[in-house]
């Protein structure tokens, strides 16, 4: 099955599967998130494989969940 398999495909599956695993590292690793949030984000993540890692480098690395919003 694998038998096929060339250095270019090799390379086209480790360039979309590279967003997807920089985003779970990064995910576990965030010191700002809750466990709850955290299993969110990974939910998203693999729900979404290629709109998840980029919302998350977008969005999610600056979000503070337990910060008020009235100043």
């Amino acid at each position: 099955m694998f038998m096929n398999l060339t250095a270019w495909h090799l390379l086209i599956l480790l360039v979309a599967l590279l967003p997807l695993i920089l985003a779970l590292v990064s995910i576990i690793r965030s010191p700002r998130l809750s466990s709850g949030y955290k299993a969110l984000w990974v939910i998203v993540v693999f729900v979404f494989p290629f709109l998840g890692p980029l919302v998350w480098f977008l969005f999610g690395r600056t979000m503070n969940p337990g910060a008020s919003a009235s100043s």
